[in-house]
Parts: C-alpha cells; sequence; structure tokens
C-alpha cells in the first residue's frame, strides 16, 4: 500500500459514506491552511495536522499533509529597510 493512504478498512465511516479520498481531503485543508503555515517548523505542521485530524485513522496522511502545506506555501519575502526599522524601534 503507498504511504500516505489508509487502507480502506481504516477509513473513517463518515468519510466513507460521504465518498471523501482521504488524499483530496487533506490536500484541500493544506492548500488552505499553507499560508498561516508558512512560518511553521515540520513538528509544528504534524501537531496542526494532529489537531485538525486527531482520529488515528487519518495519522498516515500527516507526512502528505506536511509536503503540501511546505509546497503550497507562500515564498517568503525578505524583508525591507522599513520593516527592520519599525522591528527595531519595537525592541
Amino acid at each position: 500500500m503507498p504511504a500516505g493512504r489508509p487502507a480502506t478498512s481504516r477509513q473513517l465511516p463518515e468519510c466513507r459514506l460521504e465518498g471523501l479520498n482521504c488524499h483530496e481531503c487533506v490536500r484541500g485543508n493544506a492548500r488552505l491552511v499553507a499560508r498561516l503555515a508558512a512560518d511553521l517548523s515540520t513538528s509544528s505542521m504534524r501537531q496542526l495536522f494532529q489537531s485538525i485530524y486527531p482520529d488515528r485513522a487519518c495519522l498516515p496522511m500527516a507526512t502528505a499533509f506536511v509536503q503540501i502545506l511546505i509546497d503550497e506555501a507562500p515564498a517568503r519575502r525578505p524583508m525591507g529597510r522599513a520593516a527592520l526599522a519599525y522591528q527595531a524601534a519595537v525592541a
């Protein structure tokens, strides 16, 4: 069985009833969360996954979720001089 795909027997009953595919579900949520998670560490991304998907049957999708967050996160822009001056003034 490919990594990141729980066996059908482990899929949540409510997901099975709705016809939801684990990868599509996780990919959709990860894309929505990517902008918020741009500065998170991989460990924090996994914790976020577990908060969104607390059921153990979903756990095999954690790695796919983290990879999607990394791929979809907006590129970090270097801080301009104004931002650095503001940081210095606040510090």
